[in-house]
């Protein structure tokens, strides 16, 4: 697991800022769940090899170990982004799809966040970055639709541009989504169309009570920032006017990492692809 160490907290009414360094769990590193998490919402090894052994023994009567691991790996280089490929780094797609990633495991760690239909798992477009939200999440006692936007940003100001500047931002892009009427049943069906069955139920529920005008939403931005570059203004226009985003209550996640965030996604998606 990764240990999610909580560094600061603010409330304000319903709204919550807070500040968590990620590191190594007691169970196991950090890079070896985030490792497993990037290959698993690309490719399912296992199940992979079951289909290969199959198919291998029904065409030839037996199974060759060898050309079954070739193929699996051949699969994860083929489908799993090369990480520091393109010219500006902050748009690399590995880099960014990091922030995703370890995004997920804190939500569903810190607040029993279930994410039915991961972005990264359902791309339109291989190896390129995921369209739509970046994550529709639902806690489910009580019943919220959880809209998340993540950024990764080493930028030295505080807070970084990503935060407030412009249409693309994360105050842009949350205010555009919120704008939208029925923006979230949008979202919702997508997952219902994309989920496992035994997330089914949850979507639906949250269908009915969006319906009804009767479904929580928060806000929920996840900044990931190397330790090393935190600032003490990160939270930016969210924090200063939170109101600003009604009806959602605005709960903001920053994510400190020990490592540089080209160096981080550089090991992870090595490691997934490999």
């Amino acid at each position: 697991m990764i240990a999610f160490d909580l560094v600061e907290e603010v409330q304000d009414g319903d709204h919550t800022f807070a500040v968590y360094d990620c590191r190594d769990g007691d169970d196991g590193s950090m890079l070896d769940v985030l490792i497993k998490l990037v290959r698993e919402l690309y490719v399912d090894p296992e199940r992979l090899q079951e289909v290969l052994t199959a198919a291998m023994s029904d065409a030839a009567g037996v199974a060759d170990p060898d050309a079954i691991n070739e193929a699996i790996q051949r699969t994860l280089a083929a489908a799993i982004p090369e990480p520091g490929t393109h010219p500006i780094p902050h748009l690399d797609v590995a880099r960014n799809e990091l922030a995703e990633a370890l995004a997920h495991v804190a939500l569903a760690e810190l607040h029993g966040t279930v994410i039915p239909a991961p972005r990264i798992r359902n791309k339109e477009v291989p190896k390129q970055p995921a369209r739509g939200r970046d994550l529709l999440g639902l806690d489910d006692d009580p019943l919220v639709a959880v809209i998340g936007e993540i950024k990764a940003s080493s930028e030295a100001a505080s807070p970084p541009a990503v935060i407030g500047s412009g249409d693309t931002s994360m105050r842009g892009e949350f205010l555009t989504f919120l704008g939208i009427e029925d923006a979230v049943l949008t979202e919702l069906n997508w997952a219902l169309k994309h989920a496992k069955p035994e997330h089914h139920g949850l979507i639906a529920r949250a269908i009915l009570a969006h319906v009804a005008n009767n479904l929580p939403l928060c806000a929920a931005p996840v900044l990931v920032r190397p330790a090393a570059h935190r600032g003490g203004d990160d939270f930016g226009t969210f924090r200063d006017n939170p109101c600003e985003f009604a009806p959602a209550r605005v709960r903001f996640s920053i994510l400190t990492v020990d490592e540089e965030l080209d160096a981080l996604a550089k090991t992870v998606y090595d490691g997934a692809r490999a």
